[in-house]
């Protein structure tokens, strides 16, 4: 099935992964690895950090329709953005020279025995996928990404994911103290 926006805590699990390593540093500026088009004229491009992107304080959007522009300060507010996670995604490999797809491979899927799992469509999911319906229980079009899109485009079953959920219950991959750390609150959200 597509896991849709479930595919951010498997990006946010990889990112802690690469935190351990020494790989990414979770508040330097993503602008250091690389700049995101469209955000470099707003006076905030330059403060956005990995931990922003992961506990969804980049000021920006959601996503954006073309121009990026910041809806507040960032790190000032909870505001969910899948395009922060698309920032984030696009400065990985300045740090191992592999896309979104390899390190997931490497860092999730092949360790978690998640063979099936993939942030890019192929051809091996024909005919096991589940097709989407919509409120009327009609059948519509599957969206088959040809890029790997860190916000939403993982396709996986329920048993892997389920893998990965477990992974989070009883870490094996990454130290208790990373796993604290990526489960505490960033920002205070009024409820």
């Amino acid at each position: 099935f597509s896991a849709a926006s479930l595919s951010k805590p498997v990006v946010a699990f990889l990112t802690m992964r690469m935190v351990e390593k020494g790989l990414i540093h979770l508040d330097s500026p993503l602008v250091e690895y690389a700049p995101y088009p469209s955000t470099e004229q707003g006076e905030w491009h330059g403060d956005v950090t990995p931990r922003m992107v992961l506990s969804h304080t980049t000021g920006l959007p959601n996503w954006s329709r073309g121009e990026r522009t910041f809806l507040r300060k960032p790190g000032s507010k909870f505001g969910y953005s899948g395009e922060g996670f698309v920032w984030l995604q696009h400065t990985l490999p300045h740090f191992t020279g592999r896309s979104l797809q390899e390190l997931a491979k490497e860092y999730v899927f092949d360790p978690l025995d998640m063979p099936q799992s993939t942030f890019v469509w192929n051809a091996d999911l024909a005919g096991k996928h589940a097709y989407p319906h919509d409120k009327f229980q009609e059948v519509k079009n599957m969206w088959k990404p040809s890029q790997a899109n860190a916000a939403a485009s993982l396709q996986t079953t329920a048993e892997e994911y389920a893998r990965f959920l477990m992974e989070l219950c009883s870490p094996s991959l990454i130290s208790s103290e990373t796993l604290h750390m990526m489960l505490e609150e960033q920002i205070l959200v009024k409820t």
